[in-house]
């Protein structure tokens, strides 16, 4: 098989139409699961702030143009699978109920998946980021947006975003019991007792020194086998992986 080098997508092939297709079909999938079964797909404190009509309007013209932009893929571009998969995924959404399903009563489930959290983050995420490396290239500016590796930073950031509900059950259930010893009513008193800015600051040292913490455990454990347990070993070769999977990402690597 001929290996045929990368080129950057432009206007009138028919490519970028086509990825645009594709993704915004499938993140409109998603978004009308989350108006059929908002109890389980959607994060309630995200929920109460929604505009429902405002919403439903931006998803049928996101689905009229990821349908629009899939025809303009098939008349540009020789090679229409790009074009097939964003219409596929549009007619699902239909299928599926559409941007005006009626949603019923439901009950909140004490757990859920952050699907529409998920549905936001990689839509302004990835706008952002694709952006940045397009305008501002600081490594390989004529490296593709989907490098070796992207599967698995997709699966990291979906298994991320869909666990909240578990993480925030966890947090809110499972600490108070297992870690109710450690709170101090008079350290309590001094923290609310800060301005806002500050205890927002120091959230935020907080959560990113948790977060430091589990990286490290999982990333610096013995290399040894001998005397890595078993359960560690597939964790750090995981995180190694995470690790490898950025290792062509544009801004991450820029000195």
């Amino acid at each position: 098989m001929i290996n045929t080098p990368y080129t950057l997508p432009k206007f009138g092939e028919g490519r970028i139409a086509g990825f645009t297709s594709v993704m915004i079909g499938l993140m409109s999938v998603g978004a009308v699961l989350c108006l059929r079964f908002p109890g389980w797909l959607t994060t309630p404190e995200l929920r109460t702030h929604y505009d429902l009509q405002l919403l439903r309007l931006v998803l049928a013209l996101a689905m009229a143009s990821a349908a629009v932009l899939g025809l303009v893929t098939f008349i540009l571009n020789r090679k229409k699978h790009l074009g097939a998969l964003g219409i596929s995924a549009v007619i699902l959404a239909m299928l599926l109920g559409g941007p005006y399903v009626a949603i019923g009563d439901f009950r909140q489930s004490p757990t859920y998946l952050g699907l529409d959290w998920l549905v936001l983050d990689l839509f302004f995420t990835g706008l952002a980021f694709i952006a940045l490396e397009r305008l501002f290239p600081r490594v390989v500016p004529e490296q593709p947006i989907l490098r070796e590796g992207w599967r698995l930073d997709l699966l990291y950031f979906s298994v991320n975003h869909l666990l909240i509900g578990f993480f925030l059950l966890v947090s809110q259930h499972f600490a108070p019991l297992f870690f109710g010893w450690a709170v101090n009513p008079w350290l309590q008193a001094k923290v609310v007792a800060l301005p806002g800015i500050i205890r927002f600051l120091l959230v935020v040292l907080a959560a990113d020194a948790v977060e430091y913490g589990s990286h490290r455990a999982i990333t610096r454990c013995p290399s040894s086998g001998a005397s890595t347990p078993s359960i560690i070993r597939p964790t750090r070769w995981t995180g190694s992986r995470a690790r490898a999977s950025i290792s062509s990402r544009s801004w991450r690597r820029a000195p």
